[in-house]
């Protein structure tokens, strides 16, 4: 008897949010700094070595037309991590600062909070001083000291995630050497900073120009005498979670450009802008970086992915992992000669070994008749494990669909760790019920998707955000 497994249908598990259902977001903020107001045309310098863990407990923030924020780091160079209890508001012209700084010739720049910096630059005189390697994982490289002119080489993100979990900035440009002249080479770049804001309520941001968040890396400036310059720092990190985000003119973390002059060095790469929320109300004017969107709080908090679930066989038949890629052929075809119960293995990543899933099989569509099976425990490991789910199954056309559910999927009910600091409980709720469950769902041949459920069984489902 020949099983048809189609990907095809995206009907199942389609679950539908209850009339009126609000998922809600809480930052974790204490409130303990009370309200940050930055008056207008104020720039007001935020000294974080008050705060040596970059964590500051707002109710809330609200910034004027024209002002501006800047950041001292602190000693240990965290990156700069606000939490909002209410709103947090940008007026007409309002900017925040973190981007890395510029070289001032052989001097390197330094990186903003979160940052690295650039590398020196090097001194082709009596006692030769070899150009200095950027500072950070993605650092520019410094060139031996040899040939003329020698210029910095870019710093690159790399080892930067796209979740931005670990939390850090970018990276410094490499010093320049120019053993053509006495002159000094040109410094890197610094890295772009990183920064965090979470906010409860409501994120604003007005459209007008000049209205910024800037973590781009700094620009290497040429040597003396117009010697060769050294390499742009890397983009920084912009990360903005909250209920809802009114978008406004420009999230910036772009590469340090190049010196300008006859012995161009090398531009840093573009930094990543991540915007979580339930609702983007609004869409900024400008992304100048990479830029990835999705909802709040879905990021494992040890800087692992995000949970995957997936049908890897059916009936010993390997499922392609492009399934679903061409839906007018099955993905799976089970030989006649295999008899029921149906063997299905799936294959969990970062899921703590030991749960359960469920696999689901619709055979003939909506008017169709469903299966349901559950598979034995996962066995493995964190990072790969395995079940398989027994399952009777008639003759014909089907889908199927495995769902784990798992409130340590996204780390519910611990605490959150970014750059190695913890940080308060972020937790969701549903029109003011604590969600309770997280269910990922998987669907052959059908972007994944995320379900929460609360105690008394309402529930919200999303696409599955990018990790």
């Amino acid at each position: 008897m020949r099983r048809t497994i189609l990907a095809i249908a995206t009907i199942l598990l389609a679950a539908v949010s209850p009339v009126g259902a609000q998922v809600n977001f809480d930052s974790g903020s204490d409130g303990s700094d009370g309200a940050l107001v930055i008056a207008d045309s104020e720039t007001f310098v935020l000294n974080m070595n008050l705060f040596p863990d970059g964590i500051l407990n707002y109710t809330s923030v609200s910034m004027g037309v024209s002002s501006r924020l800047e950041v001292e780091p602190n000693a240990d160079n965290t990156p700069l991590t606000i939490l909002v209890q209410g709103d947090f508001a940008m007026s007409s012209g309002a900017s925040i600062d973190v981007a890395g700084g510029n070289s001032d010739r052989n001097i390197p720049g330094m990186g903003g909070p979160g940052g690295f910096d650039g590398g020196i630059g090097g001194v082709p005189d009596v006692v030769t001083v070899p150009p200095g390697a950027g500072l950070g994982p993605g650092g520019g490289i410094a060139f031996p000291t040899s040939g003329s002119p020698i210029v910095g080489v870019g710093a690159d993100n790399d080892l930067m995630r796209p979740s931005l979990i670990p939390l850090f900035g970018g990276s410094g440009g490499g010093g320049a050497f120019d053993d053509g002249t006495t002159d000094p080479g040109g410094g890197g770049g610094g890295g772009g900073g990183a920064i965090l804001i979470a906010v409860n309520g409501l994120f604003s941001m007005s459209t007008a120009s000049g209205t910024d968040i800037d973590a781009f890396g700094g620009q290497s400036i040429p040597g003396f005498n117009g010697s060769a310059g050294g390499g742009g720092g890397s983009g920084g990190a912009i990360r903005i979670m909250a209920g809802e985000i009114l978008g406004g003119f420009s999230l910036n973390v772009l590469g340090g450009p190049t010196g300008g002059t006859s012995f161009n060095s090398e531009a840093g790469e573009v930094g990543i802008i991540r915007i979580e929320t339930f609702r983007l109300s609004r869409n900024f004017s400008f992304i100048e970086g990479r830029g990835y969107q999705s909802l709040p709080g879905l990021v494992n908090s040890d800087g692992t992915d995000l949970s995957t679930l997936r049908i890897s066989s059916v009936g010993g038949v390997a499922v392609p992992a492009d399934a679903g890629a061409n839906v007018a052929l099955p993905d799976v075809i089970i030989p006649s000669g295999v008899s029921n119960p149906v063997a299905v293995e799936v294959t969990a990543t970062n899921v703590t070994p030991g749960q359960i899933a469920m696999v689901r099989v619709n055979i003939g569509g909506v008017t169709g008749s469903v299966i349901e099976a559950s598979t034995g425990p996962l066995a493995g490991t964190n990072a790969l494990s395995t079940a398989t789910a027994n399952i009777t199954m008639p003759a014909g056309v089907g889908t199927m669909a495995a769902i784990l559910s798992t409130a340590p999927l996204v780390r519910m009910g611990t605490k959150r760790e970014v750059a190695g600091l913890d940080l308060p409980r972020m937790k969701l709720t549903i029109d003011g019920e604590e969600v309770t469950t997280v269910e990922r769902i998987s669907i052959l041949g059908a972007p994944d998707e995320v379900r929460y459920v609360t105690a008394s069984g309402r529930s919200a489902s999303y696409p599955s955000p990018v990790n």
